[in-house]
């Protein structure tokens, strides 16, 4: 069972009070833990992991956004409302998935929530999954003022990783290696997924995530096969 703090959520489209502007908790460079410490992802885009997980072409990925557990209330509908923005725009480029914020936890594939301080870490997300709900975590650094103006550019970046997209340099030979991957159409080291600051949605990354949505699931890519998810 979950308690109250766990299950309250802001009510879809919360606003801040008029006059209330964006804040920092304290008064770059982007770090995304969604692949940390995965050594097993399209992007080439990059797709893959054991195997490629997508969601079901046309599915609705429903999130709310926890209530409680933020440094105040506010910093959490800044946060809903970047992440709105960030969703919006990936709905704009119909890649053959849509994002919809909802005010009921029992709708939803996956919560907005604080994840405390982790470090340099801006955000972390999740793969396409059968799991009952996942989380979209959000760190204190996020909340910086050198960081909270492009908090929406970090969603779109955590969202791509929820539709299934590794990081551009997944295949990378050197540290930031990560493995487990497949390159999917062409390479752009300016795609979302790269670590390009602050990240944006490149015509290649809407083009090729059409294109992975709209690849036959029977059919591998590279040696991995598709698996889709619907989202719970």
């Amino acid at each position: 069972a979950f308690g109250e703090e766990a299950t309250a959520v802001l009510p879809k489209d919360a606003k801040l009070p008029n006059g209330t502007s964006d804040i920092s908790i304290s008064g770059g460079k982007y770090s995304c833990a969604t692949e940390k410490p995965r050594v097993n992802s399209p992007n080439a885009l990059v797709v893959g992991l054991a195997f490629i997980p997508r969601w079901r072409k046309d599915s609705v990925i429903k999130w709310a956004a926890k209530s409680k557990g933020w440094p105040t209330p506010e910093h959490g509908v800044i946060a809903a409302n970047r992440l709105k923005e960030a969703a919006e725009e990936w709905n704009n480029h119909n890649v053959g998935v849509t994002f919809e914020w909802v005010d009921d936890i029992e709708e939803a594939c996956f919560v907005l929530q604080y994840g405390g301080v982790l470090g340099g870490v801006l955000a972390s997300a999740f793969f396409p999954n059968d799991a009952l709900l996942n989380a979209v975590n959000v760190y204190s650094k996020a909340f910086e003022s050198t960081e909270v103006g492009i908090l929406k550019n970090v969603f779109l970046h955590e969202l791509g990783h929820v539709l299934g997209l590794r990081h551009e340099f997944a295949l990378d030979i050197g540290p930031r290696f990560e493995g487990g991957a497949v390159p999917f159409l062409e390479s752009n080291p300016k795609s979302v997924m790269a670590y390009v600051f602050p990240p944006m949605i490149q015509v290649s990354d809407v083009k090729s995530t059409k294109a992975f949505y709209n690849w036959p699931a029977s059919e591998k890519i590279g040696f991995f096969d598709v698996t889709d998810f619907d989202p719970m």
